[in-house]
């Protein structure tokens, strides 16, 4: 497996040197144009491009701390592993709010709602340590490329501090890497150092596709994997986490998304290699788990005093 992935690295960074041979070969020909647009500076209007303004206003160690928005979980905490999730079509205004005084209330490490909503989110979990998430070309990743950069720039602006992004399914099957890798990439691009999660949406792809979207997603600079949406016909397995963690290693996060009902599912899922969990029935995990430590502090028989 690690010899596949190098290789498709390789090829991937081979591709990209020639693409930037071709870019440079382009600048020179047309020194005036900007990258950005279409407009060039011997035209009437002034270009009003904004790639630079995105983290206007912000110090050094704000910008800084985009990049590790999230502390790592705690293992004894399984609130610290989940991102509170609320992505249905009819989400309402009072569901928003619910779910953000859950998340504050129980402590859980996100909160992953639709763009649209990132905003209200980012307001309500104002002064607490849960961290709001948009995702992006949702649910079904057949979005153009700059379509879904623009999505998440739009959504970091609004308050969002992770990205997650669906990955162009039908250009994977189609064996179309170049496609993946730049529709990845420019999302990671427009919003850096916000972290990206790369939803891979394991129950449509094989064996040998899951591992080939994993190591994209690492070549283009992912923070994270994640296996769903939870909109397609299956969600997170143990098998599929234990294989995107063999493929991406220790230093990428891996989600487990779609499915994880049960404080048994999330332990399933982190045994296997999850570093966050994508679930709607968070606050049933939660308190799952709470009840299992109450009952294990009361199985605890004092001990005896010493005569």
């Amino acid at each position: 497996m690690e010899e596949l992935v190098e290789l498709l690295a390789d090829a991937v960074a081979d591709k990209l040197a020639d693409r930037c041979a071709e870019a440079a070969a382009d600048d020179d020909d047309d020194d005036d144009c900007c990258d950005c647009c279409d407009c060039c500076s011997d035209c009437d209007d002034e270009c009003d491009c904004d790639e630079d303004d995105l983290f206007d206003g912000m110090d050094a160690e704000e910008f800084q701390n985009l990049s590790h928005p999230v502390a790592p979980p705690d293992p004894e905490n399984i609130a610290s592993y989940i991102d509170h999730t609320l992505l249905k079509a009819n989400a309402t205004h009072d569901e928003l709010v619910k779910l953000c005084d859950e998340a504050r209330k129980y402590g859980t490490a996100t909160v992953c709602v639709n763009s649209c909503n990132v905003d209200e989110a980012a307001a309500l979990l104002q002064g607490s340590n849960t961290v709001p998430i948009a995702v992006v070309g949702f649910p079904l990743g057949a979005a153009l490329p700059e379509v879904k950069a623009f999505e998440a720039r739009q959504a970091v602006r609004n308050g969002a501090r992770e990205i997650d992004t669906v990955i162009n399914v039908g250009a994977l099957k189609d064996k179309d890497y170049q496609l993946v890798f730049d529709d990845i990439q420019e999302v990671v691009d427009a919003v850096a150092p916000v972290p990206v999660k790369v939803i891979i949406e394991t129950c449509l792809l094989d064996h040998d596709q899951k591992i080939i979207a994993c190591a994209l997603s690492k070549a283009a600079g992912a923070a994270f994997v994640k296996t769903s949406t939870g909109f397609a016909a299956s969600g997170a397995t143990a098998e599929d986490i234990a294989l995107m963690r063999a493929v991406v290693g220790p230093e990428m996060g891996v989600k487990a998304s779609g499915g994880v009902r049960t404080l048994d599912d999330a332990k399933k899922m982190i045994a296997a290699g999850a570093s966050r969990i994508g679930a709607s029935a968070s606050v049933a995990i939660i308190e799952q788990s709470m009840a299992e430590k109450g009952a294990s502090k009361g199985d605890k028989k004092p001990a005896k005093k010493s005569k």
